[in-house]
Order: structure tokens, then sequence, then C-alpha cells
């Protein structure tokens, strides 16, 4: 039968053959080049929106904390306290504003029920912060009782949302990038020293504003400052951070620089 076919037949079977194969060849590369990029653009909102969930928990938990002593302060608010609280929600807001819209544009996981509790409990602590600045300068016996207790439940709740979030969007990225995946983990180490530090400092402050200190005050204290709780969380970390480097490194980094890229995942 190959008697039959002229040398031209062989030749152009032979090159479309070769040819198929090329194509074959850089439309897998392709592929391949485009899961990489939305990969990494992924990784980058993740990194941003995290980036303003951290920003945002850090000013919320001051703003919490002296909104409270204010709304509790016997006389009206002060100009430089006013001042003061107007720097922190000028971070604040446009912060966690930010974070959501960014969640927004990816997949993680608990998505469908975060981020409507999320938008829900912005709805809700924005109507306080409004009610909150009319208090301030209004005497005591004209604030609304509750006032104080409702944007300290809604303003902790808020924060504990937005730390679940900001947690289920790391783990929708999580062993992508050895380099990313540690450098979140530090924000993570990050927010839990501040915000267990700022347990301990809230515990003490609310506790002079309402003149007493709760039964279980001096333990949550040394809970909070010892690092007894903190410690709990923390203590995961070094096993964490094994399986990053163990699951994450890249092969083609591994093939490239051995020495290099081993040392760098110990460390």
């Amino acid at each position: 039968m190959l008697n039959r076919l002229s040398v031209n037949s062989l030749l152009q079977s032979a090159i479309a053959l070769m040819a198929f194969f090329v194509v074959v060849m850089l439309a897998q590369r392709s592929w391949d080049s485009y899961e990489r990029l939305a990969s990494t653009s992924k990784m980058i909102t993740v990194a941003d929106a995290s980036r303003f969930a951290f920003t945002s928990m850090h000013s919320l938990r001051t703003d919490r904390a002296s909104t409270f002593r204010e709304l509790k302060n016997q006389g009206t608010i002060q100009p430089s306290v006013v001042t003061y609280i107007q720097k922190i929600r000028d971070v604040e807001l446009p912060a966690l504003q930010r974070a959501v819209d960014l969640a927004e544009t990816i997949d993680f996981p608990d998505k469908q029920v975060l981020l409507p509790e999320l938008r829900q409990l912005i709805k809700s602590f924005l109507a306080l912060e409004t009610e909150s600045w009319a208090a301030f300068s209004k005497p005591p016996a004209e604030r609304r009782e509750s006032l104080s207790k409702d944007y300290m439940d809604v303003a902790t709740r808020l924060l504990e949302t937005l730390d679940k979030t900001s947690s289920r969007m790391f783990a929708s990225v999580k062993f992508s990038d050895p380099a990313i995946d540690q450098l979140i983990g530090m924000k993570e180490i990050a927010w839990i020293v501040r915000n267990y530090g700022g347990e301990a400092s809230l515990l003490i402050s609310n506790s002079m504003v309402v003149g007493q200190l709760p039964p279980d005050g001096p333990q949550k204290y040394a809970a909070n400052v010892g690092g007894t709780v903190a410690a709990a969380r923390l203590r995961r970390w070094p096993t964490r951070r094994a399986n990053i480097s163990a699951r994450s490194t890249p092969r083609c980094a591994t093939r490239c620089s051995p020495p290099c890229v081993t040392a760098r995942s110990r460390r």
C-alpha cells in the first residue's frame, strides 16, 4: 500500500502530523499558563483582601473600645476625642468596604453564608456609628440606654465574621505558593497577638468605665496576657509551616535549584 503513495503525499502527511503534535503541545502550555495566571490573580486578590481586612479589624478594635468608653462617659465628648475617633473611622470604613468588595470577586469556602452575614453586620454597624455620633453630644440621660452594649456586640460579631472570612479566603489559595502561604500565615500570627493583647486591654478599660472587674476578669486577663489562649492557636503554626513547605514547593523550583529551595523551605 505504501508503494502506491507518492513521496509528496508522504511528506505532506508527515508535516501535518508534526504540525498536529506541535499545536497540541502549544495548546497544553497555553492552558498551563492560563491556569497559573488565574491562580496568581486569585492569590493577589486574596492578599489584597486580607490586607484590607487586617487594617479594618485593627481599627475596628480601637473604635469599639473608644466608642464604648465615650458612650459610658458622664459628660459630652471632648473635641480631641472626636478627632481621634474620626481618624480611626476614616481608615476603618474604607478598608472594611474594600475587603468585602474584593471578597465578592473570588470563590472561597462558606462564601454564600459569610458574605451576606458580613454585609448585614456592616449595615447594622454603620447605623450604630451614625447614632453614636449624635449620642456623643448628648447628656447621658438622653442617650439610648442600650447603645453602648449594642455597639460593642455588633462590633464584636463583625470582627469575628471578618476574621472567619479572611481565614476562609486564605484557605482557598493555601498550598498554591509557599511564599504567599507563609506571608499570609505571618499576618495571621500578627492578628492573634493584636487580638488577644487587645482583649486584655479591653477588659481593663471596660472595667474602669463600669467601675468593677468581672468575677472571671483576673483569669481572662492572665489567659490573654500570659498567652494561654493565644498560645493554643500559635502552637499550630510550626506544623502548618512545615506542611506548607512540604506540600507547596513547586517541583520546577526544586528541580532547578535544590539547595536554595530546600534551605529556604526549612527556615
